[in-house]
């Protein structure tokens, strides 16, 4: 299921949108669900693109939490012992590989990479 990400200029705000199915395309006129001004396409979420600071640990857009709950979710990571951080857009933050698979266990998420048929 594509995960379709915007950004609004006018208050900060992301926003992403889900869908069925790749082949109903990205949706185009959405406005940010915060402030209902035109949010435009953020290519750099969607293709997980990382800053300096974060090479080698691995950045999940599907496991974060909203921005304002960052600081929340970082104190409950810590009290479960997790390799997990959340950044200042709400995007988790793992350590390494099996970091991630740990906190997404706990999370009740799986990692569609790590499926194996």
């Amino acid at each position: 299921m594509p995960v379709y990400c915007y950004f609004c200029q006018a208050c900060g705000s992301p926003t992403e949108i889900f869908r069925a199915s790749a082949a109903a395309g990205a949706p185009r006129g959405v406005q940010c669900e915060r402030c209902g001004k035109h949010a435009t396409r953020d290519y750099q979420r969607e293709v997980g693109v990382r800053s300096h600071a974060e090479m080698g640990e691995l950045v999940s857009v599907a496991a974060g939490v909203m921005p304002e709950q960052a600081h929340e979710a970082n104190r409950q990571a810590a009290a479960l012992g997790l390799d997990v951080r959340f950044n200042r857009n709400g995007d988790a933050v793992f350590k390494n590989r099996h970091a991630k698979l740990k906190a997404l266990k706990h999370m009740r998420l799986h990692d569609k990479d790590e499926v194996r048929g």
